[in-house]
């Protein structure tokens, strides 16, 4: 007989009707007002009712009744460990562009979990494929509205998407994103574009058919694959380059253009290496919609020139003595950022700004979210100078927490640094620390 989910309280905040209760952390919850919770989603909707009865498995296994009477809406002062009080649903296609499968071991533990739970994908926008998705889950979806939700399509052609997928159940797709069309679902979307597999007339087409679904696909967001050098066991692919990255452009551009004209919106964005590696200039900003996509490095260009040109560029008087300052990033960007840096005038303060080599994942990987502790320490080593601060940009560690992707805490590279070290998270942030430096 299967284990009943469970979920777990981590906090009960002070105060609060949980803590007026006698509810503590550990405390499992068994079910509310006679139902069993299987997820955050159902936790919530149950206790938005006035009167809830909650039973809970304390930490020596004995069962308590907590009884609450409380407005509509009004929350009960707990967090909970997990969002999934089971267990998170695994993938179970094999992408031969998935770029967990091309990573090595060592890294941080988290980076090697492939969820496909559409759960996630409500709750904290994760992209799912549809392929595990059942009947029990539509309805649930569609009962709930559990809206938006964000799918990885790849391509509307369905014999395609099962050789990309190596699942017979992907070749679904259309009439999946019908059914969740149907039920009044919108949808954000991901195309992992692939040369010679899933772009130009298989992209146009893609385009086309995501477009015909109307508001039911608020946007296509549209990334290069990711290669690194451990694909001896995947199947060939190869990378964009300059002709092939403007071709993608070309196709993309169009249905921009006729979104842009017909609902005011762009309604798929690339990522910006397509832009970098065709040497063509980005979109304006009023072409990101509002920048949704910036996790997927669409727009995050753009972003940091807007944010630079508003932001304040004070007359200060800098640090005491000379100073230079170093900013890894990845090699694609390096040369865009030196020209940013060059318009900073502050007294004794210099910017270096530093292009870092991938050797971890290969030198095919060029982007700053894919650098490791270990690479920009060499990096940093290998300079004919020895810097007097150092300045790691955000998308280096996970978020939330200050640990690079080689499984490297921020601590422990500062103390294998010796040089004071700063995180940065945007252009603003930045602006605002070299401004401040001392």
């Amino acid at each position: 007989m299967a284990r009943q989910k469970e979920g777990i309280i981590s906090a009960v905040e002070s105060g609060s009707l949980a803590e007026k209760n006698g509810l503590r952390p550990g405390d499992r919850i068994v079910s509310v007002n006679d139902r069993n919770v299987g997820d955050i989603i159902d936790l919530t909707f149950a206790l938005s009712d006035e009167d809830v009865h909650m039973v809970v498995r304390d930490s020596l296994g004995h069962t308590q009744s907590h009884y609450f009477q409380k407005r509509f809406d009004e929350g009960l002062g707990i967090s909970v460990e997990s969002a999934v009080f089971d267990h998170i649903r695994q993938c179970s296609n094999q992408c031969s562009f998935c770029f967990i499968d091309q990573m090595p071991r060592g890294m941080r533990e988290s980076l090697y979990v492939k969820d496909d739970d559409y759960r996630m994908s409500f709750l904290y926008g994760n992209f799912i494929t549809l392929t595990n998705l059942t009947d029990n889950d539509l309805d649930r979806i569609r009962r709930l509205h559990l809206s938006p939700l964000y799918v990885s399509v790849h391509t509307t052609n369905g014999t395609l998407r099962k050789q990309m997928m190596k699942n017979p159940r992907a070749g679904d797709i259309c009439a999946m994103l019908e059914k969740l069309a149907d039920c009044g679902i919108q949808m954000n979307t991901q195309i992992v574009l692939c040369p010679g597999v899933n772009d130009g007339s298989e992209l146009e087409t893609t385009l086309e058919k995501l477009y015909s679904y109307g508001e039911a696909i608020l946007s296509v967001a549209i990334v290069p694959v990711g290669l690194s050098r451990f694909r001896d066991r995947l199947a060939p692919l190869s990378a964009f380059d300059e002709a092939s990255a403007r071709r993608a452009i070309r196709v993309v551009e169009k249905w921009q253009k006729k979104s842009r004209q017909e609902r005011e919106r762009s309604f798929a964005y690339l990522g910006d290496e397509f832009y970098l590696t065709a040497r063509m200039p980005m979109p304006p900003a009023s072409w990101y919609d509002g920048f949704p996509e910036l996790e997927d490095g669409i727009g995050m260009m753009r972003k940091f020139e807007e944010q630079w040109k508003a932001h304040e560029h004070p007359a200060v008087s800098g640090p005491e003595h000379p100073t230079k300052v170093v900013l890894p990033c990845g090699t694609l960007i390096g040369k865009w950022l030196h020209h940013a840096s060059d318009t900073l005038h502050i007294p004794n303060l210099q910017v270096h700004v530093m292009p870092v080599e991938n050797d971890y994942f290969g030198h095919g990987v060029h982007v700053t979210g894919l650098l490791t502790a270990e690479d920009i320490m060499k990096s940093v080593s290998a300079l004919p100078f020895r810097p007097d601060g150092l300045i790691i940009p955000g998308v280096t560690l996970r978020k939330g927490e200050p640990v690079f992707l080689d499984d490297v805490t921020l601590k422990q590279f500062q103390s294998d640094c010796k040089i004071p070290v700063k995180v940065c998270q945007f252009a603003d942030d930045f602006l605002d620390t070299v401004y401040q430096w001392k």
